[in-house]
């Protein structure tokens, strides 16, 4: 262990007690005088003399082999002890400690935010966990975590944010929580209107700003930017939902002297040190300042982190002679003690010098320009500068859903084609809806009906169409091939039997001639359950995945037909 001290003789010459203490992760504590390792913190020291007060820096090292009974791969807290002088005073720095393996110490939380109120609710995470965290967990307070160091996050809705970010070592962890640390005022979300479509149309969603702003449309809250308008008509193939947000421009507001006029100066060009601090509070843009030039030529503005600190933003142009509004758009970050500066051989524009500037200029909570950077005389220089035309970050809205119902087309079942003798009839059959209509309506009994007796003169092709609860529509078509063949039997209700009875899996028709007739299995409300063509030859109909229960089959023939009970099992 090596750390340096400080001590602070101020009165009575006197040894001074100091040791450090080590405790592990069970309590357990080992304590080492620094006496045993130095005599440099014990006055008079030597013969340099015993002037009071003096101070005395010295470099202790300490080995971590003198501190007994605890495990030093689990310690978790450091004490200095000082008892020597009670008018005497200790500092503490550079503390290093250093093993052939890795010695931890648990860490100690904490982080920053680049705003605390936001009409985005887009927030930058910044960790300044001391003692060499390994992992984060951070709870933004609205349902959602991160695990990376310095994460971005977005809040979509307006409301008081509670921050708790866990730091964790191989020593152990440690939280902190700020109390309702972000407040989210978003203006209010657009009021929007879904479509109802059937599969295959297209849909047109809309919505109203509220704010007059933009209206951008995303697939998911923090997704992909689909369409920017205020109708959107597409084919959506399944039912979608899209998130509109309200993108409104913040006003120009003003800051700083809007001329020179308000006091006395000149053109300045000895060097290019000259400038002006301010500070921001909120994201925004310098989107211009005026200035003054006494020639054409081209200067290069920049705003540094500091006098002399790292570039922020760098613009050259050139410009001309007397007054002029120039275009910066500088995009700024929340921060104290920016500086603004023209750096070149060329600076020659007109500042004031008289100290009648009247800092801070400011808008409250926005931006302050603060002063100069003339040593002694900060608040008597304005420089360069004049009448800043500013605009924060634009605010966006609370996100508001928008869905596109996609309702299917109906699935339509129908009897399939038929034949009959001339003069004959067959029950046609359609489902899948909640309303059929035939055409032609030649030779129906009902073209409404979804199970219309057909016994057209000759062949025809009845296209139905079929109506859902929702309205949607599609179409089948069924052929009924009249012929000549008289051979057509009519079924006697005394011929039929069915067996077995009760059926599992399978059910034989006795007693059916050759000529194919038309059955409907139903169930004892009306439902529809199977249909179909059967006959001498091919008289079984299967029965797997049908429910156990009581059943009734209708055959339907020439100019006949027979309903029988059949029971499932």
């Amino acid at each position: 262990m090596q750390f340096r001290a400080s001590v602070d003789f101020t009165g009575t010459a006197s040894a001074l007690d100091f040791s450090v203490e080590l405790e592990d992760a069970s309590g357990a504590t080992a304590s080492v005088n620094t006496d045993d390792y130095t005599n440099a913190l014990f006055y008079p020291p030597g013969d340099i003399g015993t002037t009071l007060p003096r101070i005395m820096h010295h470099t202790i090292k300490l080995p971590l082999s003198a501190f007994e009974g605890i495990d030093l791969s689990a310690v978790t807290h450091i004490r200095m002890q000082f008892n020597g002088s009670a008018s005497g005073s200790i500092f503490v720095s550079d503390l290093l400690i250093s093993s052939d393996e890795n010695v931890y110490l648990p860490p100690v939380a904490d982080f920053s935010v680049n705003v605390t109120t936001t009409c985005t609710g887009m927030v930058q995470f910044t960790d300044n966990t001391m003692l060499f965290p390994e992992e984060w967990l951070w709870d933004f307070g609205d349902g959602t975590t991160s695990d990376e160091q310095n994460p971005s996050h977005t809040y979509y809705t307006s409301g008081d944010y509670t921050v708790t970010l866990t730091a964790t070592n191989p020593a152990g962890s440690d939280d902190i929580t700020y109390e309702a640390l972000i407040h989210v005022e978003h203006p209010i979300a657009p009021t929007a209107v879904g479509d109802v479509i059937c599969a295959g149309e297209e849909a047109t969603l809309s919505a109203t700003a509220a704010g007059g702003g933009t209206l951008n449309w995303y697939d998911a809250p923090g997704g992909s930017l689909v369409y920017s308008g205020d109708a959107y008509t597409f084919e959506p193939l399944v039912s979608t939902t899209y998130y509109i947000q309200e993108t409104i421009e913040s006003p120009i507001e003003e800051v700083g002297p809007p001329d020179n006029t308000f006091g006395s100066g000149g053109y300045f060009n000895s060097n290019d040190l000259r400038g002006i601090f301010f500070n921001v509070e909120v994201p925004l843009t310098i989107e211009t300042v005026k200035v003054y030039s006494n020639m054409a030529g081209n200067r290069t503005i920049q705003v540094l982190a500091g006098e002399g600190g790292p570039v922020v933003h760098s613009l050259t142009m050139n410009i001309p002679s007397g007054e002029q509004v120039i275009d910066l758009n500088f995009a700024m970050e929340p921060g104290d003690q920016y500086y603004i500066k023209v750096t070149g051989a060329r600076v020659d524009l007109f500042r004031i010098n008289d100290g009648s500037p009247d800092y801070p200029y400011e808008i409250p909570g926005v931006i302050s320009l603060t002063g100069s950077n003339v040593v002694g005389a900060e608040l008597d220089y304005y420089y360069y500068f004049f009448d800043w035309k500013i605009r924060q970050a634009e605010c966006l809205s609370e996100l508001a859903p928008v869905t596109a119902s996609v309702s299917p087309l109906p699935d339509i079942a129908t009897i399939g084609d038929v034949t009959i003798p001339a003069g004959g009839s067959a029950t046609l059959f359609a489902s899948g809806g909640v309303s059929c209509y035939w055409e032609p309506a030649t030779g129906l009994d009902d073209p409404s009906s979804c199970t219309p007796m057909a016994s057209p003169e000759e062949t025809t092709t009845y296209t139905v169409t079929v109506t859902t609860i929702n309205g949607c529509v599609d179409t089948a078509s069924v052929v009924v091939t009249v012929t000549d063949d008289n051979g057509w039997e009519e079924l006697q209700l005394a011929g039929i039997v069915l067996y077995p009875q009760p059926a599992t899996g399978q059910v034989q028709i006795d007693g059916l001639g050759a000529v194919p007739v038309t059955y409907l299995l139903t169930d004892m409300q009306g439902k529809l359950i199977a249909q179909g063509m059967v006959d001498a030859l091919h008289n079984s109909i299967e029965l797997q995945g049908i429910p156990a229960g009581s059943y009734m089959l209708k055959l339907t023939g020439n100019m006949s037909s027979v309903s029988l009970p059949m029971i499932i099992q």
